[in-house]
């Protein structure tokens, strides 16, 4: 068997358990790693004896059942410790853990048992990983690198030091010293490369944010009318999505659900296996819409500190929502310590801490369920406007849980600490600030929910209706409707859909689904107005023709 990706090694001498735990993998590794499943300690013997490489190179985790047929799972693990280092070793049991085993314990009916696979793979320890880091980890630049490696699932070392953060990329030996999200993209090339230059291409669409509405709109727009087409980003490929807690459970194709990490890299792989015209820039934010000639638009960008333009034919608003901030009583912010998004990966970090959670709905809710069960000291819950928005079953979850102290109707009047966050003030929504109770807290999460992220668009000379909260009107809740497309704007040609449309659910699967409707729209309206199409021998117009003489027949 070639090594060609790192391996996870399932022993288990049930086949249907081991089978059921494989889907469970393959939905978790979302193709990254590949899965082997053996019946015996023998069997695994042989497995790994048979590779030439270095077994701490390509063996990631090895997870065994406690009574396998011809040995105990302990002494068969412990077995492994001694031989070989690096592996990440699981034993998979429903006991709790006590400090003797030479691997972790985690249970398979656990609802937090992907969460243990991802603390696995961050324990897998190769002698030659992805990326080798060096710098202090106890700042914010760090935490942000922590979070970038965690939701791509890149392998690292970092060396604890004194000096500026320095990655380097062990395939290219490239270093990037205080590194953006942006050059980590391209560094490890996990972003398509271009297939254009963005700033002198006439594009037929650009899309401005890449959640599920955008991706899913780069794909159709490629795959079923050969768009020429831009993806602006400012932040992360995914949106909101990719930062996910739980799976997420109604996506079709994905009967175990999926991760919303996942979304951004499946869409790229798409992307690249289908050699879609579909043209990625990370380091980009749009700042205005602008008319451009023959009915075209022009965005105009801001890239790397330099002011741009592009071409496009059409528009696909999908920026999604900013999170929202804290009107606090006391408004200074300490530079570390206060998240507005809370990764499954942030859980180890906060082990045998208290923490803050600030909000009362859904997203709130699972974070606080999240460090509870990686083991935070406390969580303390606090909903200005009570639980009453988190959904029934996920409350009673948090209300029965030990380590969450909820406080509803209350809100944070201040955050104490300077450069590291040391605590947080507590009142009641409506009293005075000095009714505040103080507690100490090692971070605070501010999960309150998003405002759309329109207000750039003030800046252009195009005018999209929206709402005064900033929400982006189309068809049907234009007036007049007549002559508009399916989630076309007031303008014509430009287009919107996810969470920044009017009256969105903010679900992810609703979101893609209007991508996908939208381009259906734009496929309409570029056929009643081709000179929006710079290039006559491009794949839209070909495809166009062909769909019009289909229709006439």
């Amino acid at each position: 068997m070639p090594v060609n990706r790192p391996v996870i090694l399932l022993v288990h001498s049930d086949a249907w358990k081991a089978a059921e735990l494989r889907g469970e993998f393959d939905v978790w590794c979302e193709g990254d790693l590949d899965v082997l499943t053996v019946p015996s300690a023998q069997f695994a013997r042989d497995v790994i004896g048979k590779q030439k490489e270095d077994v701490d190179d390509w063996l990631a985790i090895v997870l065994v059942e406690e009574d396998l047929p011809d040995t105990k799972g302990e002494d068969f693990l412990r077995e492994l410790h001694d031989d070989y280092k690096g592996t990440a070793l699981a034993l998979l049991s429903d006991r709790q853990e006590t400090g003797s085993s030479p691997a972790a314990i985690i249970s398979p009916s656990s609802s937090n048992f992907g969460c243990m696979l991802d603390r696995l793979f961050l324990n897998w320890h190769p002698p030659i990983s992805q990326v080798m880091v060096s710098g202090a980890r106890n700042t914010v630049q760090a935490d942000d690198l922590a979070h970038f490696l965690w939701l791509n699932r890149v392998s690292s070392k970092w060396r604890n030091t004194s000096g500026p953060l320095t990655v380097t990329v062990n395939a290219t030996k490239a270093e990037i010293r205080e590194p953006t999200w942006v050059q980590l993209y391209e560094g490890l090339g996990i972003v398509p490369e271009l297939k254009h230059d963005p700033y002198s291409h006439d594009y037929d669409l650009v899309i401005i944010g890449s959640g599920p509405a955008g991706l899913n709109a780069a794909i159709n727009a490629g795959v079923n009318v050969g768009l020429s087409t831009l993806v602006i980003e400012r932040r992360a490929p995914g949106g909101n999505a990719a930062t996910s807690i739980n799976a997420i459970e109604n996506y079709l194709g994905f009967p175990r659900g999926v991760a919303g990490r996942s979304l951004p890299k499946l869409a790229f792989r798409q992307i690249q296996e289908q050699n879609l015209d579909v043209d990625f820039r990370l380091s980009a934010e749009a700042i205005a819409v602008m008319r451009g000639d023959g009915d075209r638009y022009v965005i105009k960008v801001r890239d790397r500190g330099d002011d741009h333009s592009v071409s496009a034919g059409m528009v696909l608003l999908a920026c999604g929502l900013n999170p929202k901030k804290l009107k606090l009583t006391k408004p200074a912010i300490p530079v570390r310590g206060v998240y507005y998004s809370a990764l499954p990966c942030d859980q180890y970090r906060e082990r045998n801490k208290r923490v803050a959670i600030v909000g009362g709905g859904d997203s709130a809710g699972q974070a606080a369920l999240l460090f509870s069960r990686g083991r935070a000291s406390q969580v303390l819950l606090i909903a200005k406007e009570g639980l009453g928005d988190m959904g029934r079953p996920l409350r009673k979850e948090v209300e029965a849980d030990e380590r969450i102290t909820p406080f509803p109707q209350h809100e944070v009047a201040a955050f104490t600490g300077d450069e590291q966050l040391t605590g947080v003030r507590v009142k009641k929504a409506g009293d005075r600030l000095r009714d505040a109770a103080d507690y100490e807290v090692s971070s605070a999460y501010v999960l309150i929910g998003g405002d759309p992220d329109t207000d750039w668009l003030n800046d252009g000379d195009v005018e999209i209706d929206r709402t005064r909260r900033g929400f982006i009107r189309t068809d049907a809740y234009l007036k007049p409707r007549r002559g508009r497309g399916s989630f076309e704007t007031s303008e014509p040609g430009v287009f919107a859909a996810g969470d920044v449309r009017v009256n969105s659910n903010r679900r992810v699967s609703q979101a893609a689904g209007q991508g996908s409707a939208a381009v259906a729209s734009m496929q309409r309206y570029a056929a009643e107005n081709r000179h929006i199409l710079v290039y006559d021998d491009s794949a839209a117009r070909i495809q166009l023709d062909i769909s019009s003489l289909t229709d006439d027949e």
